[in-house]
C-alpha cells in the first residue's frame, strides 16, 4: 500500500514561519493526544477508527504553521495547549477545559492618534496586539518560554503565575506595555506584575519575528522569519550569543520553520530553502552548521515543514507537504534511510515513540518503524 505525492507549493505564499513545539504527544494513560489543522484536540487509542473525544480550539496556523505553538502533558497529567495567536489552555485527560489564559505582551497598536484618544488605553479598539508566535514548556513543567509576533524579546514565565492571575482571562507576561498610536507616538506604561514570575528574558535580534524555538542543553535555538538562527545560552555570558544567516537576504521567503534538539550535542532547524538548504544540523558547542540537506540532495521535493527527533536521538523524521523522510544521524551527518508519501490535504505531524514514530496525516495515524519500512495502521481511517 503506497501513496501519491500531493505538493502544495501555494502554502509558501502565506508563510509566516513556524515554531517548534509538539502538536502530537503521548496521552495520560494510553493512546495519543493530537491537534489537527481543522482546530480540534483529539485523543486516539491504538486500534480505534474514531477519536475517543474531540474538542475545538482557536489557534491560527498562518500557512505552514501548526495552529499550536506547543502541546505537552504536565506532571499532574493535565494537557497544556499553547495556541498560536491565541490562548494557553489547560485540559483534563477527558477533554474538559480546565482554564484558558490569554498572554498579554508589551505591544499594542491603536488606530487613533494620541489627541483623538478617549477613555483608557485598553478601551480603544486595537489594530494589533502582540500575540504568541512561538512557545516551549520547560522539561519540568514549571515554566514556559514565550515570544510574540512583534518585537524580539523571549521571556521565561512561571506557569503557576498564569493560572493564579485573575485579570479577565488575560495575563501580562511583560513588565511594561508600549502603546503605539497612529501618529507615531509611543507611550510606555509599567505593568503590575509580581517579581519573580518572569524568570528570564533574552533578545534574539533586532526586532525579528521569531518563528521557531527550542531549548537544547541550556541553549535557546531561535529561528526567525528573516532566515536567521540565534543561539542564546540561558546561563553564562551574554557575549556567547551567536547569529547564523540561513536564508539569503535577497530572498523574500526565507523563514526558519522549526527547530529541535538531537541529544546534548546537536540541534536541527528546518527552513524555507533560500540558499542554505531545508534541513540544517548544528553543533551546539561551536554553534556552527555541520550538515545541510537541500532539494537536490535527498531533500523534500517542495519544502520541508517540520521535523521530529527519534527517542534515541540517532534518527530524524522530517515532514514535507505529503511526504515524510527518515534520516539517520551518523558522524554529524544526515543520511536518508526511507521516504514515504501520503495522500492528504492536511499538514503532517508526528511524534517519536520507542519503536520509531507515529504520524498523523489528517485521517489516519500511522506507525513508522526505525527500519524505515512501510507504515502500518495504528488508528483512524483504514486506507
Amino acid at each position: 500500500m503506497r501513496f501519491s505525492v500531493a505538493l502544495c507549493i501555494m502554502i509558501m505564499n502565506s508563510l509566516g514561519g513556524a515554531a517548534a513545539g509538539s502538536d502530537m504527544v503521548a496521552a495520560p494513560g494510553e493512546g495519543i493526544i493530537l491537534v489537527d489543522q481543522k482546530g480540534f484536540v483529539q485523543r486516539w487509542v491504538g486500534g480505534s477508527r474514531t477519536p475517543e473525544w474531540s474538542v475545538p480550539i482557536n489557534g491560527i496556523g498562518e500557512g505552514a504553521r501548526s495552529i499550536v505553538a506547543d502541546l505537552v502533558i504536565l506532571p499532574d497529567h493535565t494537557i497544556l495547549i499553547v495556541e498560536r495567536i491565541g490562548h494557553i489552555i489547560k485540559m483534563a485527560g477527558n477533554g474538559e477545559i480546565l482554564g484558558a489564559k490569554l498572554p498579554m505582551y508589551e505591544y499594542i497598536l491603536l488606530d487613533v492618534t494620541f489627541s483623538e484618544m478617549q477613555g483608557g488605553l485598553l478601551e480603544q479598539d486595537p489594530v494589533k496586539l502582540g500575540r504568541t508566535s512561538v512557545a516551549i514548556v520547560s522539561d519540568d513543567g514549571l515554566s514556559i518560554y514565550l515570544a510574540p509576533d512583534e518585537w524580539s524579546l523571549i521571556r521565561q514565565v512561571k506557569l503557576d503565575y498564569l493560572w493564579n492571575d485573575a485579570t479577565f482571562g488575560a495575563v501580562f507576561v511583560a513588565e511594561s506595555m508600549a502603546y503605539h498610536f497612529s501618529d507615531g507616538l509611543v507611550i510606555n506604561k509599567a505593568v503590575d506584575i509580581s517579581k519573580g514570575n518572569i524568570i528570564g528574558s533574552w533578545v534574539s535580534g533586532e526586532n525579528p519575528h521569531e518563528t521557531a524555538l527550542a531549548l537544547c542543553n541550556d541553549v535557546l535555538v531561535v529561528g526567525s522569519q528573516e532566515g536567521v538562527v540565534a543561539f542564546i545560552p540561558t546561563k553564562g555570558e551574554a557575549s556567547d550569543f551567536r547569529y547564523r544567516q540561513v536564508g539569503e537576504t535577497d530572498r523574500e521567503l526565507r523563514a526558519i520553520l522549526d527547530a529541535g534538539c538531537l541529544g546534548a550535542d546537536l540541534a536541527y532547524t528546518v527552513s524555507i530553502e533560500a540558499g542554505n538548504g531545508q534541513l540544517q544540523l548544528w553543533d551546539l558547542e561551536t554553534m556552527a552548521a555541520v550538515d545541510v540537506v537541500d532539494g537536490a540532495n535527498d531533500g523534500h521535493f517542495g519544502m520541508a515543514l517540520s521535523a521530529v527527533a527519534g527517542k534515541d536521538n540517532e534518527q530524524l523524521l522530517s515532514l514535507g507537504d505529503g511526504d515524510a523522510r527518515l534520516w539517520s544521524v551518523l558522524d554529524n551527518k544526515l543520511v536518508l534511510r526511507a521516504t514515504h508519501f501520503f495522500e492528504t490535504g492536511e499538514r503532517l505531524s508526528a511524534m517519536s515513540v520507542h519503536e520509531g514514530f507515529l504520524l498523523w496525516d489528517g485521517a489516519t495515524v500511522w506507525k513508522l518503524g526505525k527500519d524505515g519500512g512501510d507504515p502500518t495502521w495504528y488508528a483512524g481511517a483504514l486506507q
